[in-house]
């Protein structure tokens, strides 16, 4: 026999899809911030790439 009514057997199916959203959210959030370090650290390599053609000419 359970230990947990109906109620709450609900309430705590109501939290753990509510944590699996988070969860969904949090690694969509952490792919979006790798992409964007990406994208600074290549306009920072393009910006020196181009600082150092200019120092050749």
């Amino acid at each position: 026999m359970s230990c947990f009514g109906y109620d709450e057997l609900i309430s705590l199916q109501g939290r753990a899809r509510e944590a699996g959203e988070i969860n969904k959210s949090l690694l969509t959030l952490g792919r979006i911030n790798q992409k964007m370090m990406k994208s600074a650290v290549m306009k920072d390599l393009y910006y020196e790439i181009d600082r150092l053609k200019q120092g050749m000419r």
